[in-house]
């Protein structure tokens, strides 16, 4: 039997074309145009004699009519070009969206994991890789302003001294994982409110009230003590690493503490009378 020849393009039949999800995508048949299409040699027409027409419209004194056409011209030339692109055109670029997208879920790990029933065997044999990560929880808020005073001291053009920077890089060592040691596992009320007004109070504080001073200023004046406000500053930052130093040894204490109670209570459980029989 001799096989079916095709002369024309547009009488071959349409691919049967599926997206990510498996659903048929159904095309408009070749043949079909819509009634509000034009061809493309009319579209390119109307598209060159608009700006003439109005322009005439203008010159002969019909200024209303040529002052509507004006401000048509934007939406009449996107409507004049999508219409007159060959609907085969407009097909071919509609199928590279889809392959474009089917690509993109492939590359994020995403294909086939949609269509598949929560606890099926799809997602069950789905790579841990390619799974979502949980997000890591949010920094709180001492968190966030303990960021913001250490940036201020990196990004002062200068304004501290090395021994300075490192005195604010060491509370900010000490700090950070304390405040989220008690934002996950709790601590005792006075030692929260002194960790957290390190982070938002003292250390902000005395940042700012140093790099307010002008530069000769905080550098050349001397207090009555004989000191500057430089040796103002360290002396401050330093207090503020002992601080934090304190503050460290009563939250693992406390940590300590709870060790112990919790190994006085196995011991109460299973080395008695309880198991006895």
């Amino acid at each position: 039997m001799a096989s079916e020849r095709y002369p024309d393009d547009d009488a071959r039949p349409e691919p049967r074309i599926v997206d990510d999800t498996g659903a048929e995508v159904r095309r408009a048949p070749s043949g079909d145009v819509s009634r509000w299409e034009l061809p493309a040699p009319a579209a390119g027409f109307i598209a060159a004699a608009w700006a003439p027409l109005w322009i005439l419209l203008f010159i002969f004194g019909a200024w209303q009519v040529a002052l509507v056409l004006m401000f048509l011209t934007p939406p009449v030339m996107v409507a004049l070009h999508t219409s007159g692109r060959p609907r085969r055109l407009r097909e071919r670029e509609r199928l590279k969206e889809l392959k474009r997208q089917k690509r993109d879920r492939r590359v994020l790990g995403l294909e086939g994991a949609g269509t598949a029933a929560p606890g099926g065997p799809a997602a069950d044999a789905a790579p841990a890789a390619s799974r979502p990560r949980s997000a890591a929880p949010a920094p709180s808020s001492p968190e966030r302003a303990l960021t913001g005073a250490v940036l201020r001291a990196e990004t002062s053009g200068g304004r501290l001294d090395a021994e300075q920077l490192a005195l604010v890089r060491e509370i900010d060592a000490l700090l950070r994982p304390l405040l989220a040691h008690v934002r996950t596992r709790g601590a005792d009320a006075a030692v929260r409110h002194d960790l957290e007004a390190l982070a938002t109070e003292h250390l902000p504080e005395t940042l700012d009230a140093y790099l307010v001073l002008p530069v000769d200023y905080a550098h050349d004046h001397r207090t009555p003590s004989g000191t500057t406000p430089a040796d103002e500053l360290r002396s401050q930052l330093t207090l503020l690493v002992e601080g934090c130093e304190q503050l460290r040894d009563a939250v693992h204490d406390a940590d300590l503490s709870r060790q112990a109670e919790l190994g006085r209570f196995l011991d109460t459980k299973f080395r008695r009378s309880d198991l006895d029989l």
